[in-house]
């Protein structure tokens, strides 16, 4: 079986989130308008990989999204990070994510970063 390769980037000048087939589309799709990675402290990017999992209402999970985990009740918001070789959210108490019908997409990182104040 083969999952599905997709990503999205944040454009830091536009503050605007724009989904990709694959990192190709970095160039293919806004030409010299960018450096030759997407990725990086001198890019106007920030590109984030899909996971191939979906969440409990069948959004699809990415990097940088701020996820719910109702099966942990005492957990805050969490962050899924790619870290080790695979996807985590928490940086705290990381887990794989596996049983995605109790994680619930609530936003991301870039248009969202209030959910990450109700952690506190």
């Amino acid at each position: 079986m083969t999952r599905p390769i997709k990503f999205r980037a944040w454009n830091k000048d536009k503050k605007e989130m724009i989904y990709l087939q694959d990192t190709v589309s970095c160039w293919s799709q806004w030409g010299d308008e960018i450096l030759p990675y997407c990725n990086g402290p001198h890019s106007m990017f920030d590109l984030m990989q899909f996971t191939s999992l979906l969440d409990k209402n069948k959004k699809e999970i990415y990097e940088g999204d701020i996820v719910k985990i109702s099966h942990y009740h005492d957990l805050p918001y969490e962050i899924v990070e790619f870290e080790n070789g695979g996807f985590i959210a928490g940086k705290g108490r990381p887990f794989k994510l596996i049983k995605q019908t109790h994680i619930e997409v609530m936003g991301n990182i870039y248009q969202n970063p209030s959910l990450l104040n109700k952690n506190n």
